[in-house]
């Protein structure tokens, strides 16, 4: 039966998929981009296109890679039981900060690209939310502190 725990522990392994994959595109961006992958491929992109939005990529990997391994310590402190502490609130402020920080590159990079300024809408959408849900995380944390010290 599929319980809290493994949730966690899927998502868990969800977040270093991801960042395996990041990691993967980053050093092999370059070479897919000489050899025409995307021109050749379904995807039908012309490499020089993608050429132009490399410096965006790499601008964004600072953002995102600090965000997934912030992400990864989140659900690592949940695993263990760890939930309602200052350090969890910590993460999501990083996140949110991070996604923001992406749609301000995605914003500087689309020059006219509407898909980059989608992208950096939903980066920001991602943000605020975050923000959202640390705050009710805060206030949690906060109402656990008044609870630790109450008889």
């Amino acid at each position: 039966m599929w319980d809290y725990k493994r949730s966690v522990i899927l998502s868990i392994v969800c977040t270093r998929i991801v960042i395996v994959l990041a990691v993967a595109v980053a050093v092999l961006l370059p070479y897919l981009v000489d050899s025409g992958f995307f021109s050749e491929s379904a995807f039908r992109i012309q490499d020089a296109v993608v050429a132009k939005l490399m410096p965006v990529y790499y601008a964004v990997c600072a953002p995102v890679f600090i965000a997934l391994f912030h992400a990864n310590a989140l659900l690592v402190a949940i695993r263990s039981g760890e939930v309602f502490v200052r350090r969890n609130v910590r993460y999501l402020r990083v996140i949110s900060w991070c996604c923001f920080a992406a749609a301000v590159v995605f914003v500087v990079g689309a020059s006219g690209s509407l898909a980059l300024a989608l992208i950096a809408a939903a980066a920001a959408f991602a943000g605020l939310i975050i923000r959202v849900i640390k705050n009710v995380l805060e206030s949690g944390v906060e109402i656990k502190a008044e609870n630790d010290y109450t008889i």
